[in-house]
């Protein structure tokens, strides 16, 4: 089988709240194509957090989210 170098979507642009379903989209393709489906919570969080960009860690770090529903993939998303 042939190596394919896979390449995660650019930064979400949080100007642009609306094309959060499509970046969703673009990054859940990602995830199943490299495998990442299918690794834990935490690597799967800290890699959308890393596609997403500094914003999102700002959210993710504030109070109002709490400790546990920042390691569980499905709630960080939601």
């Amino acid at each position: 089988m042939a190596h394919i170098q896979l390449y995660p979507p650019e930064p979400f642009n949080s100007t642009k709240p609306s094309e959060w379903n499509r970046w969703k989209g673009r990054f859940d393709l990602f995830r199943v194509a490299s495998g990442l489906d299918e690794e834990g919570d935490g690597r799967q969080v800290s890699t959308l957090l890393h596609c997403l960009g500094e914003q999102a860690e700002d959210i993710l770090t504030s109070p109002w989210v709490r400790n546990e529903d920042r390691k569980d993939y499905q709630k960080v998303v939601a």
